[in-house]
């Protein structure tokens, strides 16, 4: 909205009003794009194939998935039904693979950063499988 040129102290404040109004809706829309673009690629990060992608919550001896992609999935069988919201337990780990597991996440969250570390899991006596995997810390 260009400013408006007015004598008038009262049609000059609400002119100065509607453009603030502008400014802001304009930049609420640039930043709705924004978190629209960051979405997609974080889409398209999750579900590339051939990445076990997923956020897990960790809990006092287990740990939960709060989401995860499809190959996550797979690595217990379950690419169709999923691993949201199972503990790791309910999924055939061991409590030495859940306890491994959980001090490697407990080593990112102190160091504050990503660590990448190799670790094996045999989900329901299955073979081991070993994955190298980047860790990172959500606050």
């Amino acid at each position: 909205m260009p400013p408006l040129s007015t004598r008038l102290t009262e049609l000059a404040v609400v002119g100065d009003a509607l453009g603030s109004a502008a400014a802001a809706v304009e930049e609420r829309e640039r930043e709705r794009e924004r978190t629209i673009e960051r979405e997609a690629l974080l889409g398209s990060i999750f579900d590339a194939a051939g990445l076990q992608v997923g956020i897990a919550e960790l809990l006092e001896d287990d740990f939960r998935y709060v989401v995860a992609n499809h190959g996550a999935a797979a690595l217990f069988g379950r690419s169709e039904s999923g691993v949201e919201g199972l503990q790791a337990s309910e999924l055939g780990l061991g409590r030495d693979e859940i306890l491994s597991w959980l001090e490697l996440c407990r080593r990112c969250i102190d160091a504050g950063e990503p660590i990448t570390a190799e670790y094996g899991i045999s989900p329901a006596g299955a073979p081991t499988s070993w994955h190298l995997a980047t860790f990172t810390p959500l606050r």
